[in-house]
């Protein structure tokens, strides 16, 4: 990641999410402030600000509670904080996964799906990308991530290798490895979602989502154009 420097102006707390007074279900008043949390975060992440700017204050305002109901359900700023990584986190995968099942059997169809899904609703929207900011610029965020989500990080890398594998085994790719392949599509991968929250060189989500799928074109050509998965794969003349 790029070294920036920041203002250290305190970012404007989101607006209260207001609704009817009623008596809410611990659940549901959880899920309110994890989202206020989010909203919190997205502004901090959105001003260059990290987790050392978050309160319980601010996040109980956005939520419209009083910062003793937040310590209720969630005991310490942890204890809030890992509940919201375990949300984002937890959709992110679920999102994955379902875009990857919906795209049908062919793995070219399927590998298409998963990378155009990292840079799509409702993976990947300027709210969700300030807040992984705000998280993954400071290790109170990484560490509890990486503990959380451990297993869907290697399940899903090792969805990526075994794509990779079938498409090189249907193309005939004699000079490309599975894993090596796998690799530099998850380390590009990567590296778009810290270019698109550098303040400094920002980039659109529309041109890091052509960028990522423009490489599967280049690593497997009988399978991809840049537009999208060949209907028919080409053979090694280039005919399909």
């Amino acid at each position: 990641m790029r070294h920036e420097e920041h203002a250290e102006s305190t970012p404007s707390v989101p607006a209260v999410r207001r609704g009817a007074k009623r008596r809410v279900p611990a659940r549901e008043r959880m899920d309110q402030i994890i989202e206020a949390v989010i909203d919190v975060l997205a502004a901090y992440g959105a001003n260059g600000q990290g987790l050392e700017s978050l309160t319980i204050a601010d996040v109980a305002r956005a939520a419209g509670v009083s910062p003793a109901l937040v310590m209720l359900h969630f005991k310490s700023k942890d204890g809030l904080l890992e509940d919201t990584l375990r949300t984002l986190g937890s959709d992110y995968f679920r999102a994955l996964d379902d875009a990857r099942e919906s795209a049908g059997p062919r793995p070219a169809d399927r590998l298409w799906a998963l990378v155009e899904a990292e840079f799509t609703e409702p993976v990947c929207t300027p709210r969700k990308l300030a807040a992984w900011r705000a998280l993954w610029t400071a290790s109170a965020g990484r560490q509890p991530y990486i503990r959380q989500f451990k297993a869907e990080t290697v399940a899903a890398y090792n969805t990526l290798i075994e794509l990779c594998r079938a498409l090189i085994e249907e193309g005939a790719y004699e000079d490309r490895d599975a894993r090596t392949v796998a690799r530099l599509i998850d380390s590009s991968l990567a590296g778009l979602w810290i270019d698109l929250t550098d303040l400094t060189l920002p980039l659109t989500l529309n041109e890091a989502r052509r960028i990522a799928l423009a490489q599967l074109a280049m690593f497997f050509p009988r399978h991809f154009t840049t537009r999208g998965p060949r209907r028919q794969i080409l053979g090694t003349d280039g005919a399909a």
